[in-house]
């Protein structure tokens, strides 16, 4: 007879749920994978909160980021972990509506005080989740700031919620609403919001309108009808004061705790408000109602929305689409399939009625509390629950489960992301040999060895008559969560090889490790012991640099807390008779947070070392910084002043290279706003007498959100530039791109056209390294999925045909004009034809470099090393250019 009852309120809509794939399960056991979950507005971005994980402490937590690619959740970058056990990071998670900015809550984070809270929030840029400004603390401790958090759709705005701040009286709750200022900080806008009396835990849920003006708070314990009824309140900001909208919506009778859950549309006209606690359809079944506001009266839209039966809890969780249309519930102690299993219901505003779309989704097994969290895209469309106690991957791990709304039909995305992240990752890092003969490629995220997802691993290749040939077998990481080859560097002949795995637990947790190889015989041998970090949490590795014949490395590790924090820190070390033994005392950061040594780059010779420090504040909050160092008697002196940032938030130092004299560094400021905003930016510059002098104009990056530089390679002699911009979007979204620029007269100008990635999303570009003569560049695209889902590629140019596109030809000269014999060893003839006139023969070498002149017809070349050149003939009517071979 319920369901008959059930049948007449609310018409479903005959439509069934296909699930496609399996599960996104949690890691190890207990850590509630699914307690939040958050999707961008075009549902293929979601965010899951796993607030129980251990990875880094006991209930640290961590918010892991995916992407529906091809109908496949692909990890998104990396965890973002809590910052200290118990911390709960991940209880609470938001995006912005593209999916490129992350607000992730950490209630019981004792930064400010024991549980005070604590929120931040992260950038998506290069495979990595980048915090932006300062952490927002609590209040005081107990607050369990974080406890619920929302954004708005451009991520500028965030809403924080503090059910247990005692501002108005014990655990009155308070909420509190941040704005990033153009410097980075994020700053309270009006005064706090605080709950209504003593104990209504005002804050336990939040939610901000698109343009982040509109936000309701939630009171679930408020006493305005009936103890424990619950209320709901909604504010516009007007004049910079907070002003509420309407009169308080209170719960319907005691004890039904409304406003557990609550949401906006986009334009903060309709509310949802979840009331699990009432007791409508049976004790605690729960109930969501729907309220518009109209002319400034929230009025109820349709029936109320009840549990189906008596525990169900239904309303814990609530979702709107844009619109305010369509509405997704979680009723998370449903019995459908299990006791507690969990349920989900999704409904449309048709005709004034709320009409339920296809069958319930119910949780995959007793226990599981699926619907504990659950989050709808803008259009309605695509849906994520969360089941934090599902044990598909070990007990409590949890598990969220993606559903898109096909024809009416809502169908799973993608396959388990368990043990398998996608691919391996490969470019995250390259490095190429002198001649440019030899590539070692970093595949970070490759499950090598047998030991796991993450274990990373290392392959080198050669260039055999055009063909890359790989030398020896993989050198793979020695355990999960190595990234081994998050940095790789090769020695100038190609024979030796460090790599850095910067997540090795060798000497501690995530202490970090480098090794160091000499390719015997094709064999690649172990060159001494692995040289660990000095501390727990390190990323010793993170950075690696070899002299050019391979018996000095230096290590960056830029979590080192040598001076607080972060403050980061670099080693060089000198192979002596098979023993890597330090040079010098450690290079540290200036000051905590710095990150000094998350780049670094030696001089061939081993004695010149620059190292980037891109969160450094000496000219401005994370403006960054760079020094150069020399080692004298054993002792790392720095040469010149520092290289400060342009600006705030230019994180300048983000990548670096020094020419091989180490008299030439090129900086890169990927968040540089010179030209366009997070265009990115680099400079080079040159010591002039112990003064670092800049060379030319800035090179700013083309356009919005490029993030050039954030890669940069130098020739050896420091005249020719390979500029990197994994976010560039010449060839589909964060396609990425390739600029290579030579140093002319002291301009830097650009050599042929951009070297784009293949394809949106490749993120070609995020490493970069070109030979030491100039000719030749290995480029990283770490997510192509030629070869599977973002398996990485990287790609090997010739130089010389973005210089012969560079040097331009008339069409008619070049018609009409020869050169031979070609190849040559002693003279050249040049022949022209048609009335042409020679006036000026301009003779460049490989990386465009004049290398003579003449102003006649017969040029001798026995005096010019063997190689490639291009013969620049200028006419009475024009210029043309052909490829010389001097052999």
């Amino acid at each position: 007879m319920k369901k008959i009852l059930l049948f007449i309120l609310f018409p479903i809509l005959n439509f069934g749920q296909t699930k496609i794939g399996a599960n996104i399960d949690g890691e190890p056991i207990a850590s509630y994978n699914g307690r939040s979950v958050s999707l961008s507005s075009n549902g293929n971005t979601l965010a899951v909160g796993a607030p129980g994980n251990d990875q880094r402490g006991n209930e640290t937590g961590y918010v892991h980021v995916f992407q529906n690619v091809s109908g496949e959740w692909t990890r998104l970058g990396f965890f973002v972990f809590g910052e200290a056990a118990g911390d709960n990071s991940g209880y609470s998670t938001s995006l912005s509506a593209d999916g490129v900015m992350l607000a992730v809550g950490s209630p019981y984070n004792d930064g400010n005080g024991t549980n005070a809270g604590s929120v931040r929030v992260y950038i998506y840029s290069g495979n990595s989740w980048d915090k932006i400004g300062n952490d927002i603390d609590g209040e005081a401790a107990g607050d369990n700031s974080g406890t619920s958090i929302s954004l708005s759709g451009d991520g500028s705005t965030v809403a924080v919620g503090s059910p247990y701040n005692d501002g108005n009286g014990t655990d009155a709750g308070s909420v509190r609403v941040y704005q990033r200022n153009v410097s980075g900080i994020w700053t309270k806008i009006g005064a706090d919001i605080d709950g209504e009396a003593a104990g209504d835990n005002s804050g336990t849920s939040v939610s901000l309108s698109t343009d982040g003006t509109t936000l309701a708070v939630g009171s679930p314990r408020n006493d305005g009808s009936g103890i424990d009824a619950g209320s709901v309140r909604i504010y516009k900001y007007i004049s910079g004061t907070w002003t509420q909208i309407g009169t308080d919506i209170d719960g319907e009778a005691a004890g039904d705790n409304s406003g557990t859950s609550i949401s906006l549309s986009s334009d903060g006209d309709a509310l949802a408000i979840g009331a699990n606690g009432n007791d409508g359809n049976g004790s605690d079944a729960g109930s969501v109602r729907v309220y518009k506001n109209v002319s400034g009266t929230w009025t109820k839209t349709g029936a109320d929305l009840d549990g189906e039966a008596a525990g169900d809890n239904s309303g814990a969780s609530v979702s709107l689409s844009s619109d305010g249309n369509t509405l997704a519930i979680g009723v998370p102690l449903n019995d459908g399939s299990g006791a507690e299993a969990g349920s989900a219901r999704i409904y449309k505003y048709i005709s004034d009625t709320w009409t339920q779309i296809g069958t319930d989704i119910d949780g995959e097994a007793a226990g599981d509390n699926s619907g504990t969290s659950i989050s709808l895209s803008g259009d309605g469309t695509t849906l994520a629950i969360g089941a934090p106690l599902n044990d598909g991957s070990g007990t409590d791990a949890g598990c969220v489960r993606g559903y898109k709304n096909v024809s009416g039909t809502w169908t799973k995305i993608g396959v388990d992301i368990n043990k398998e992240f996608g691919g391996g990752f490969s470019g995250k890092s390259v490095s190429v040999s002198g001649d440019g003969s030899t590539v070692a490629i970093g595949a970070v995220l490759s499950e090598a060895n047998g030991f796991g997802y993450q274990t990373g691993s290392v392959r080198v290749y050669k260039n055999v008559s055009g063909i890359w040939t790989k030398i020896g077998d993989d050198l793979d990481g020695e355990a999960s969560i190595d990234y081994c080859g998050w940095s790789v560097s090769l020695s100038y002949d190609g024979t030796i090889l460090a790599i850095g795995s910067y997540a090795n637990d060798t000497s501690g947790d995530e202490a970090g490790s480098v090794r160091v190889y000499q390719n015997i015989s094709g064999i690649w041998t172990q060159i001494g012991a692995s040289i660990g970090g000095e501390a727990l949490y390190d990323d010793s590795g993170w950075s690696v640099s070899l002299s050019d014949d391979g018996t000095v490395v230096a290590i960056g590790a830029p979590y080192n807390d040598a001076k607080g924090n972060a403050t980061g820190s670099v080693r060089v070390y000198k192979n002596i008779l098979g023993t890597w033994t330090k040079i010098g005392a450690d290079i540290d950061g200036e000051e905590a947070g710095d990150n000094s040594g998350a780049s670094i780059s030696l001089s061939g010779d081993g004695t010149i070392l620059a190292i980037g420090a891109s969160y450094n504040s000496g000219s401005g909050r994370f403006a960054g910084s760079v020094r150069v160092y020399k080692n004298v008697s054993d002792t790392w002196t720095q040469i010149g002043a520092d290289i400060d940032g342009e600006a705030a938030e230019d994180r300048s130092g983000y990548s670096v290279s020094l020419s091989r004299d180490g008299t030439t560094v090129a900086i890169g400021a990927p968040y540089n706003r010179g030209g366009t905003n997070e265009g990115g930016s680099v400079r080079v510059y040159k010591n002039v007498l112990g003064t670092w002098t800049k060379i030319g104009a800035d090179i700013d990056g083309e356009t919005y959100n490029d993030n050039s530089g954030w890669s940069v390679s130098l020739s050896s002699d420091g005249t020719v530039l390979a500029i990197g911009t994994p976010h560039n979007a010449g060839n589909g979204v964060q396609s990425g791109s390739v600029r290579v620029y030579q140093n002319i007269s002291g301009t830097w100008t650009k050599i042929g056209t951009d070297i784009d990635g293949e394809r949106a999303g490749d993120y070609s570009g995020i490493s970069i390294s070109i030979s030491g003569n100039g000719t030749t560049l290995a480029i990283g695209s770490p997510a192509n999925d030629d070869s599977g889902d973002t398996v990485g590629s990287v790609r090997v140019f010739d130089l010389s045909a973005l210089l012969e596109t560079a040097l331009s030809s008339d069409s008619f000269v070049l018609a009409n004009f020869s050169v031979y014999p070609n190849p040559a060893s002693e003279l050249v003839n040049i022949s022209l034809q048609e009335d042409l006139i020679l006036e000026k023969v301009n003779v460049y070498n490989i990386i465009g470099k004049l290398v003579k002149t003449e102003k006649k017809s017969v040029i001798s070349v026995s005096s010019l090393a063997k190689g490639n050149y291009f013969f620049e003939v200028i006419t009475n009517k024009g210029k043309a250019v052909k490829k010389i071979i001097v052999q």
